[in-house]
């Protein structure tokens, strides 16, 4: 059983800043939201979207409100969900959407973005995707420009469409996209004229029913198409499933920038996990979906300039009585970061992590594009532990690196290790103002599917930029006179943080982590070995580090909101609700957590 416990901790003079537990509502006044080049903005500021599916219909309501908080807490900023015209209207006539309004009201309330996929195809794992049994009943041409489906569309819409509408972030609300069908590539009955006919309909239907956010399709070559309608009205986007094939997924999002260069770069599932069939494998235990492999598909999607991404699913839950789909498991965990049961599988943690980084860096990212600086890694397989061996015959050289650089030249390296081994990796970088080698030593191990976001050039507190570091970002803020960030490594991998400083003053918490100092050319270079617990550094009065263990650096809570933050780095199991006050010289934290089983440790500035 979990434990909640409710702390208090006063920090004298220092520290620290952000959370996700705002109370605030995403819904407020009407704004202007626009598509401008590679990113959705919102009154003219860029929205890097970070999402994650839950089917309302597949959660009890009770327990919605649980749910979102958990997605809140995890950094995600917008929540989508399929809506099952079935589940709404089973007779016909009788249409009844306010367990959809109910549930659109509590995300406005958790202060999450959203998005909505009403079909009429969802597929989604759902019974008949979505259609209810009296149109299938009555012989219509599902999926087609059969009058009789395009009748029923129109009156699907007529009631359908009220509801979304005075929830539109257009209107004060927070829904921010609509989807018409649902990967209709993988449709393969009629012909291109059919196809058009029906998108067209379905397009038009939403826009005169007053739907004026953007409008996406996934999987729909028609949404790409420059000399059509819908082409030059749309965004088509990519669903991902790739189970760990990375050059899939390129040559996928290079095809997508080729065919809508002027369009963001969106993918509307991104593989949260895998559903279970009856008499399969549960979705735990399938390949290829764990957590190494989440966190290197996110890194990697970012590495090639997509601004926004929605994990399928977030939260799974379940399939209650007949509706799911034939063959499938009643439970629809889908080994998303979020279970079934609403506890936190390893992968929540690792898209907590990837989204702190992007709170601090998002601006920066979707600003970003490739650089056209050399990259060269040189690897070399990694020395097995004594009395073992390890086989590299068959290692494929695929260590992937991509490097962006932003217009203010802030630049981040994504390694990725998608060879069968561990390996030692060293990268030169050949730069404008001269060769760069990370680490300036021998090399630093990266596990087998591990990625890293390595930082560069990245400015600090005034007078220190981080030239770069293997250690992972996890968040920075100020409080008082310094600016703290925390960043995070494996225990005993060694690693090395560089500054570009004139600031002589460097104090080391020897006592957490073993690290030298060298100094040279206008450079401080600090070398460590990853810490088991977690240690402080110190660049004069400015600046101060904590690193941490990796574990307890994807468990650092951000405590408060944009009017004060405090990191809480620990081994804590989920940060409910917290406040970060300063007074006196004196920053106040106080936060009501749930813990797991057993000691749980904090360190804060």
């Amino acid at each position: 059983m979990k434990k909640k416990l409710v702390i208090s901790i006063l920090l004298a003079g220092a520290l620290l800043s952000l959370a996700h537990n705002s109370e605030a509502s995403a819904a407020s006044e009407k704004v202007n939201l626009s598509v401008e080049g590679n990113v959705l903005r919102i009154d003219g500021k860029p929205l890097f979207i970070i999402s994650g599916a839950l089917h309302y219909f597949r959660v009890p309501k009770q327990l919605w409100a649980d749910r979102l908080l958990k997605m809140k807490q995890a950094g995600l900023n917008t929540v989508e969900t399929y809506i099952a015209w079935n589940y709404h209207e089973p007779v016909f006539g009788k249409a009844d959407y306010k367990d959809l309004e109910d549930f659109i009201k509590l995300t406005e309330k958790a202060g999450l973005h959203l998005i909505v996929r009403p079909g009429p195809y969802i597929c989604a794992e759902w019974a008949a995707g979505g259609y209810p049994e009296w149109l299938i009943a009555s012989g219509a041409g599902l999926r087609t420009d059969d009058p009789r489906h395009l009748a029923a569309i129109q009156h699907y819409f007529d009631d359908l469409l009220p509801v979304i509408r005075k929830h539109l972030i257009t209107n004060g609300g927070n829904i921010i996209l609509f989807q018409i069908e649902n990967e209709y590539d993988f449709y393969h009955l009629g012909s291109e004229e059919m196809r058009a006919n029906l998108l067209d309909f379905l397009y038009d239907t939403a826009r005169q029913g007053g739907i004026d956010v953007p409008i996406f399709t996934c999987w729909t070559h028609e949404g790409r198409k420059e000399n059509t309608r819908l082409g030059r009205n749309v965004v088509d986007g990519p669903n991902f499933y790739p189970r760990g094939n990375l050059e899939s997924v390129k040559q996928a999002l290079d095809k997508l920038r080729d065919e809508q260069p002027d369009q963001p770069m969106w993918i509307p599932e991104l593989e949260g996990g895998w559903f279970s069939n009856a008499g399969g494998m549960p979705s735990t235990s399938q390949p290829g979906v764990d957590a190494p492999e989440i966190n290197s598909l996110t890194k990697f999607v970012i590495s090639q300039g997509v601004t926004g991404y929605s994990y399928y699913m977030f939260h799974g839950g379940t399939n209650f009585g007949y509706w799911g789909a034939r063959w499938l498991t009643s439970t629809y965990d889908y080994y998303a970061p979020l279970a079934e049961w609403g506890g936190l599988h390893d992968k929540y943690f690792e898209v907590k992590a990837i989204a702190d980084f992007l709170r601090e860096f998002h601006l920066s990212i979707v600003d970003s594009k490739p650089s056209s600086a050399r990259v060269s890694v040189k690897k070399k397989s990694y020395a097995p532990p004594a009395g073992k061996t390890l086989d590299f015959s068959t290692v494929k050289n695929m260590v992937m690196s991509d490097l962006r650089e932003s217009s203010s030249g802030e630049k981040f390296l994504f390694l990725t290790n998608k060879t069968a081994g561990l390996q030692q990796l060293k990268v030169t970088l050949d730069l404008p103002g001269g060769e760069l080698a990370i680490p300036s030593g021998e090399t630093i191990p990266f596990a087998v599917n591990e990625s890293r976001i390595i930082p560069i050039d990245i400015p600090l507190a005034d007078g220190v930029t981080l030239r770069y570091s293997t250690a992972e970002i996890s968040g920075r803020a100020v409080v008082g006179k310094r600016l703290w960030v925390v960043l995070y490594d494996r225990a005993g991998n060694p690693g090395e943080i560089c500054l570009k400083t004139a600031d002589p003053d460097i104090s080391i918490d020897s006592g957490a982590t073993q690290a030298r100092v060298s100094r040279g050319n206008g450079l401080i270079t600090i070398s460590y070995t990853g810490p088991e617990k977690d240690g402080a550094i110190l660049v004069g009065d400015k600046l101060g580090l904590i690193l941490t263990e990796r574990d307890r650096g994807l468990h650092t809570w951000w405590a408060g909101d944009d009017s004060g933050r405090a990191p809480l780095v620990s081994n804590a199991y989920l940060l409910r609700k917290s406040k970060v006050s300063a007074s006196g010289g004196k920053t106040k934290i106080t936060a009501a957590m749930s813990l797991k089983p057993g000691k749980t440790s904090f360190s804060v500035p």
